[in-house]
């Protein structure tokens, strides 16, 4: 059992009553007993009495007398000896203790019903020693006695505890309702004799911190850290901001409902302390997809669209690469756990990696919690790097977890992915499926455009009625960076652009780098296609089908886009073919892999 010594000690349960016996013979008028009762919380965590512990007592009236602990520091039960306070208030029914005194309490009485005024802090302190400030867990006692001087305290509100482990200090711990739930000001209890009757919490915040004075060193042994705050349901759950000594963030997730019990603890699991690191580290040029080659925390520069300024063509209809997000989400993940403890802090977007092969969607959001841009997490092996011709390929398509593997499929010109491990829309649920919106019968000139694209990464948009295009507005022939009509067969793309899906110091691959793939030896054998005569696999994939959604011949087509559109239909973009070995152009709407090569310098 854990000690948390504040003003008293984490123990009693929803029927312990809220007792009085008279002991004036022993005490004396200017003396009082107080007992915290023993079945308090859960077990796991225990409240005692500690040094400099207070209490404001109200016997018959509304004058606020002040006790401090004489006597019993580190057990549940306490002496108080008056330290004076008020002598002159209105008569009141009995007898009503207050843990701690604060001359801001208030006490009324109605049919043997007290309603007690407190404080419960926004901010609070923990000691190594496990010592809380005062008011952290308040306490309440009441009495039909006006001459009580022995009570037993209860708590009227619940807790949740924060385990951590680790190797370092930690300075800080914000804990925040996320559905704005009010969880510290001013504290109203109903209580009589029989314990708490009802609460209600007023004028505070949702984001109660703990300040750890000079750290809390974490050791493999988890430390706890608790705070106390009104029972009931909390519909989001919690977000909790972990800070070390030397700066470092964690952030742990607590998805919502949650609910609190009066007198007992919501232990969340044991979480270790992740050191994070800048997943771009080696690079300055930032990207919409990361590769991550081993499990641990990472962070990334959450500001700005794609790779930046640089990446915007003068036809685009967004002119600004610069993002302002309020939050962060994850959207969608391959393998459960793959990625965990997702936010969003001072322009960086943190999150945990298991280290399993797969990816993951993560977002940017405003204050509503809508996506404004968004980021594939690739977790893999580190791809090896192909010097075919004038180029260098990777070794694998983008998303895959091998050379065998097909990886993620792609509209032309968006930057963001959908997984064949991710069912799409049948109504059972976000986060699971991809939704399917957009085309003839699905208010179109909205959702076949390009901010609804960004603001919807996970969904996939039918063609328009007007052309076979997921894009319905006027045409953006540079999504991918080359326009075959004003570049031709460019053999590198002239630019990288903000919807490139590639990593940094990649970009999708040229027509004519395929092109001159296939002219270099092709063989086709159903499962895989080889190019540059046999040194360049291109796993069989299928492909999503423009007019609806779902794969189509995915055991023998082994097709890959390129960043070019094609010469007449603005709405074609040429692509690997792969079934009789050729090139041609076809619907953009459709969903086909993407090989990236490495940037021309």
């Amino acid at each position: 059992m854990k000690r948390i010594l504040l003003t008293i000690t984490i123990t009693a349960a929803l029927g312990i009553t809220m007792s009085c016996s008279k002991d004036d013979g022993l005490f004396g008028s200017k003396s009082i007993k107080g007992t915290i009762a023993e079945e308090y919380m859960d077990g796991s965590n225990a409240l005692y009495w500690g040094e400099g512990a207070t209490l404001g007592l109200f016997k018959g009236t509304t004058a606020n007398e002040k006790f401090s602990l004489s006597s019993g520091s580190g057990s549940r039960n306490g002496v108080f000896k008056s330290d004076g306070g008020e002598t002159n208030g209105n008569a009141i029914d009995g007898s009503v203790a207050i843990v701690p005194y604060n001359s801001g309490n208030s006490v009324s009485t109605s049919e043997g019903i007290a309603t007690i005024k407190m404080t419960v802090p926004e901010t609070i302190t923990f000691s190594e020693a496990g010592i809380y400030d005062a008011g952290v867990c308040p306490l309440v006692a009441v009495s039909n006695d006006k001459k009580c001087n022995s009570f037993s305290f209860v708590a009227p509100l619940g807790g949740v505890s924060v385990k951590l482990t680790g190797e370092v200090a930690i300075t800080r711990v914000e804990i925040t309702a996320k559905g704005g739930e009010i969880i510290n000001g001013n504290l109203y209890v109903k209580a009589d004799k029989d314990g708490v009757r009802s609460i209600e919490m007023t004028g505070g915040t949702s984001t109660t911190v703990i300040e750890c004075k000079a750290g809390i060193q974490l050791t493999k042994v988890a430390k706890d850290f608790v705070v106390f705050l009104p029972y009931g349901v909390y519909s989001e759950g919690f977000s909790i901001k972990v800070q070390s000594s030397d700066g470092a963030l964690n952030f742990i997730n607590v998805d919502g409902p949650q609910k609190i019990t009066k007198a007992r603890i919501l232990n969340i699991s044991r979480q270790q302390f992740v050191v994070y690191s800048d997943i771009n580290a080696s690079s300055s040029e930032r990207a919409n997809c990361y590769m991550v080659t081993a499990g641990g925390g990472y962070y990334f520069d959450a500001t700005v669209k794609g790779n930046g300024q640089s990446g915007i063509h003068p036809t685009f209809k967004d002119q600004s690469a610069t993002l302002s997000p309020v939050g962060a989400k994850l959207l969608w993940e391959e393998v459960n756990g793959l990625i965990t403890g997702v936010s969003y802090e001072n322009g960086k977007i943190y999150f945990a990696c298991s280290g399993k092969d797969g990816n993951a969607l993560i977002g940017a959001t405003d204050a509503e919690g809508n996506v404004i841009w968004s980021w594939n997490i690739w977790s893999t092996s580190a791809p090896a790097d192909l010097t075919l011709g004038d180029w260098i390929f990777m070794d694998r398509n983008l998303g895959a977890k091998s050379i065998d593997d097909h990886g993620l499929y792609f509209q032309w010109g968006r930057k963001d992915p959908f997984s064949s491990i991710i069912d799409f829309d049948s109504g059972k649920g976000a986060g699971k499926y991809h939704p399917v919106e957009g085309g003839p019968s699905d208010n179109e000139n909205v959702k076949n455009t390009i901010s609804y694209s960004v603001s919807h990464p996970d969904t996939y948009l039918k063609a328009s009625s007007r052309n076979n295009d997921w894009l319905l507005e006027a045409p953006q022939r540079y999504l991918w960076g080359v326009n075959f009509e004003a570049d031709g067969l460019a053999a590198h793309a002239p630019m990288k652009t903000i919807y490139d899906p590639c990593p940094a110091g990649y970009s999708v691959s040229t027509a004519a780098a395929l092109a001159a793939g296939l002219s270099a030896g092709a063989t086709n054998n159903g499962s895989y296609l080889t190019l540059f005569n046999g040194q360049l696999k291109v796993p069989a994939s299928g492909f999503l089908y423009s007019g609806g959604y779902g794969w189509y011949n995915q055991d023998g087509f082994c097709g890959l886009w390129s960043c070019s559109t094609s010469w007449g239909n603005t709405e074609n973009a040429f692509r690997l073919r792969g079934t009789d070995d050729a090139y041609d152009n076809y619907d953009r709407a459709t969903g086909h892999p993407v090989r990236c090569v490495r940037i021309s310098q």
